[in-house]
């Protein structure tokens, strides 16, 4: 079974007498002028080089694996044993995004890919916001973490990890969250780019990245402010910058949270119609019952 078409792509064009672009960059895709004669200077097929799927940024043509090729030219065409499986190519594009994400800000080199659901969130949803494991063991301590890079508008701002494993006894000396020492974290919302793709209207601002995957995992737009004393009036324009118009605001149900959904509700409604939501006592979004969940969705999702 092929794991890479690069070699097999590149060299069909080439009999067609098109020169393939990228082929040693690090990116997913490579390039070629459209089999459509539209592009005279610059190339806008893209082609994957794991699958040879395509599509073209000028016309629109587009294949969903190399063999779609043959519906408008002639090329040499792969059986199904020949053609990397789905989760050859989730592999592929998941080291790709653990690479780039290294290579972008100072993630532990010994990280790997997250392959379990975590507490209550499904697995899918982690590897969306793109999780990672790794073993923290800076200390005599050895604990497992769930790393998540933080991204933003596509720019990697640091990480935020979380450990999985029962403290106890000096295991206690590890903090629960670390994150990256470079990262601003007043500066920050996690997941943000995943929730811009969400195109929401209204959000749910929380305290902690658990809280606000678990939302997510239950089609509720909601970011994490990683902590309750980051909130910080420039997160603001982010959150303007997607065109919500409602916040709603779901600290723990504890003193301090109670606290910081007072003071953060009023720097929020200078920008934005405000709601608020009362977790159970002595809950948060992460841990509270699937009733109130559903509770809270229904405040999203009503339509006014």
């Amino acid at each position: 079974m092929r794991a890479d078409l690069t070699d097999f792509i590149v060299e069909q064009f080439n009999k067609l007498g098109k020169p393939v672009f990228g082929v040693n960059s690090a990116g997913p895709n490579m390039k070629t002028f459209c089999f459509r004669g539209h592009d005279y200077k610059t190339p806008s097929l893209s082609i994957h080089r794991v699958d040879g799927r395509f599509y073209c940024f000028g016309c629109g043509v587009k294949g969903r694996s190399w063999n779609d090729f043959a519906n408008y030219i002639k090329v040499d065409t792969l059986k199904d044993d020949q053609l990397p499986n789905p989760f050859t190519v989730r592999k592929f594009n998941r080291d790709r995004r653990i690479a780039r994400a290294i290579d972008e800000v100072s993630i532990p080199w010994d990280v790997e890919p997250w392959s379990r659901p975590w507490r209550r969130i499904r697995l899918q949803t982690l590897q969306r916001a793109g999780a990672l494991r790794w073993f923290d063991d800076d200390t005599r301590i050895r604990a497992e973490r769930i790393l998540f890079p933080v991204w933003m508008y596509g720019e990697a701002k640091g990480w935020v990890a979380r450990r999985t494993d029962k403290a106890e006894g000096d295991e206690k000396l590890l903090m629960p969250y670390r994150n990256a020492t470079e990262m601003q974290s007043k500066k920050v919302l996690f997941p943000l780019d995943m929730v811009r793709r969400m195109r929401p209207r209204t959000v749910v601002l929380v305290e902690g990245p658990y809280d606000a995957l678990r939302l997510i995992n239950f089609n509720i737009p909601a970011l994490s402010t990683l902590g309750t004393r980051n909130y910080d009036p420039s997160n603001r324009e982010d959150i303007a910058e997607m065109g919500v118009k409602t916040v709603i605001d779901a600290h723990d149900a504890d003193q301090a949270g109670e606290e910081m959904r007072i003071e953060v509700g009023i720097s929020l409604r200078e920008m934005f119609e405000v709601r608020h939501f009362l977790c159970p006592d002595k809950e948060d979004p992460g841990s509270m019952p699937k009733e109130d969940l559903m509770r809270l969705w229904r405040l999203v999702h009503r339509k006014d």
